[in-house]
């Protein structure tokens, strides 16, 4: 099944020690929508040449990769188990003077961006009913789509200092 929808809410939980992107949403038809997703692992980055002494420093999974720094220095993937797990791993890695890129980045939102979504997407998946929610889509493909959807509530939240200005 292939619909369209517009996210509303990206999360994440940890499930049996590893984490599930959860994206709550609402279809074009006015239906509710969750994704679930097992596939995504956090990550950050490093410079290439960092490689051996973040190994040292503990850095568990470092995968070569095509990104580059914004300066066109190479550097490689850094995936770490849980979301958790990234804060501390960062800390080491900026104590022995190793840069890391994107290590800010939090893990449902660097989902979205590795995917192009903004907002509107297609989900393409099988479908089944869910409690809470209409619909539920687990691992689905999912991409950038325009959607037109009508919300039912709508919040926001600013930032003041202590005189509300």
């Amino acid at each position: 099944m292939s619909v369209r929808g517009f996210i509303l809410q990206a999360s994440y939980r940890v499930q049996a020690g590893a984490p599930v992107v959860y994206l709550f949403g609402k279809l074009e038809d006015g239906s509710t929508f969750l994704v679930r997703d097992h596939r995504q692992r956090p990550r950050f980055y490093i410079r290439a040449d960092d490689e051996s002494a973040a190994r040292e420093r503990g850095a568990p999974n470092i995968f070569h990769c095509h990104r580059v720094t914004f300066s066109g220095e190479p550097v490689c993937r850094v995936e770490v188990s849980t979301p958790g797990d990234a804060p501390g791993l960062r800390e080491r890695l900026h104590t022995a003077g190793i840069d890391t890129f994107e290590a800010d980045v939090r893990f449902a939102v660097r989902y979205l961006i590795d995917r192009g979504v903004r907002g509107g997407c297609e989900i393409d998946g099988v479908v089944h009913p869910g409690t809470g929610v209409d619909h539920v889509f687990d691992d689905p493909e999912l991409s950038p789509a325009p959607a037109t959807i009508t919300p039912a509530v709508l919040s926001f939240d600013i930032e003041t200092d202590p005189k509300a200005q």
